[in-house]
């Protein structure tokens, strides 16, 4: 039974992936970061400079890839077709992790639990920094669990590419240490450690301080930003309670703990990373997004579809329904994330068409998609391309940038975050100025008219 149903779920993990495809050419406004990195991208594209020119909170990996995007024509469509790619890598991985800890059918186990998870099918079709960031931290394990001579100081290479994506991949290389403790034993533990931390020294080094050296705001930019920011932790246990309602999390977490007591060397390794990896992503940081565990999702993945091989075979079989089970349960949830994006968005599509035909060519928007649709540009203003960064700041420095910048612009577009983050005072900015003002849906008009102090 096992493998029939290791079969199915590989099948339907595949015709997922494609159906997320669908969603890639959409015009939609979703996900601030994508239309925050796409714009900050086409800049670069356009000759400017990123930390110099216009604030960036990120090395610049993701910039890289929307510019080149950019220049080849495929604008934001191919940043997101990159990521939807790194998915199905990312899925490719999860089988080859499973793979030479348990019988063939638990790595179609593995790769359905994660495709049903709704962080990899949203992130996956998304111009953001995690999915790609989520590949090169998997394959740093797969390295570390292979049999290269020089896989401790290419795994932390990896991972120090990684960091030009997402700082905070650093986080997994203490779990990282504790799967080489585990794989690999204790005799000369400390010099593949140290070839391991070595390696990602030197990485992150060549990497980050060329960044500082070459352009000295990246420093504040990418580091400062992060520690300055206001730290928002009012969602904190909602978002691991989200991460809980994951199949993969939910039956992993248990198996994890079974693994890391009385597993084989290479899959309490695994366990061990999975489980100090979620405790330092819930602890650590100024802020927690249920998407910062994506890379983690394989790992637990592995260990549930072992858990599941082994029950079917020692206990009943039976046991192997549970994958199906998962995917029927979570279905739904992740077809429902791929029919909102695909949805055409009338008024969307109706805001675009009138700020491009509005007199004027720079617009004052939260999101950056918004002036590159309609051939309009963003004020020169440092902050112009990412404004919730002065507003994670602080307020205060919102609202004064705001009325600063207002002046220098053509036109305005309110959309939700914009809304959120303005003052009373930058409402009645708004309506005294004279500037034509756009919404991106009816909704947000109302909100915009009725606001009040």
């Amino acid at each position: 039974m096992t493998r029939w149903v290791g079969l199915v779920c590989a099948f339907a993990a595949l015709v997922g992936v494609a159906a997320l495809l669908a969603a890639v050419p959409r015009t939609a406004f979703t996900m601030y970061d994508e239309g925050v990195y796409y714009y900050q991208a086409v800049l670069l594209a356009r000759g400017q400079v990123p930390y110099r020119d216009y604030f960036v909170p990120q090395p610049p990996g993701i910039l890289l890839i929307g510019a080149v995007s950019e220049w080849v024509g495929a604008g934001i469509a191919g940043v997101r077709a990159f990521n939807w790619a790194c998915g199905l890598v990312l899925l490719w991985q999860t089988w080859r992790l499973t793979k030479p800890l348990a019988a063939s059918q638990a790595s179609g186990f593995a790769v359905a639990l994660v495709a049903v998870t709704v962080v990899f099918a949203y992130q996956s079709i998304h111009g953001a920094t995690n999915t790609p960031a989520a590949c090169l931290e998997v394959a740093a394990a797969l390295l570390l669990l292979g049999t290269n001579n020089r896989r401790f100081a290419l795994a932390g290479l990896v991972i120090a590419l990684a960091t030009a994506m997402r700082l905070p991949s650093l986080l997994a290389a203490p779990g990282l240490l504790l799967l080489i403790g585990f794989a690999d034993g204790r005799e000369g533990f400390w010099k593949r450690a140290l070839w391991f931390v070595g390696a990602l020294g030197v990485g992150c080094a060549a990497i980050h301080l060329t960044l500082a050296a070459t352009l000295p705001s990246y420093f504040d930019n990418v580091i400062g930003f992060q520690l300055n920011r206001v730290r928002t932790d009012g969602d904190r246990a909602g978002q691991v309670r989200e991460l809980l309602n994951e199949p993969a999390v939910f039956l992993g977490l248990p198996a994890a703990l079974w693994f890391l007591r009385s597993g084989p060397p290479k899959l309490r390794g695994v366990a061990a990373h999975a489980l100090l990896g979620a405790v330092l992503i819930s602890v650590t940081g100024n802020t927690l997004s249920v998407m910062y565990y994506l890379p983690l999702l394989p790992l637990f993945a592995v260990c549930t579809a072992v858990a599941v091989v082994r029950l079917a075979e020692g206990v009943s079989r039976w046991f192997a329904l549970v994958p199906l089970v998962a995917i029927a349960i979570r279905a739904p949830a992740i077809v429902n994330v791929i029919l909102i994006q695909l949805q055409p968005n009338e008024e969307h599509a109706a805001c675009v068409a009138s700020v491009r035909d509005a007199p004027g060519e720079v617009v004052l928007v939260a999101d950056g998609r918004i002036a590159r649709l309609a051939g309009k540009r963003l004020p020169a203003d440092y902050y112009a391309t990412d404004p919730n960064a002065l507003h994670l700041l602080g307020r205060e420095k919102f609202h004064a940038w705001f009325a600063t910048v207002l002046p220098t612009v053509d036109m305005v577009v309110v959309t939700p975050p914009l809304l959120w983050w303005m003052s009373w005072a930058n409402v009645e900015q708004v309506r005294a100025s004279g500037k034509p003002v756009f919404f991106d849906s009816e909704t947000t008009r109302a909100a915009f008219d009725s606001y009040r102090p």
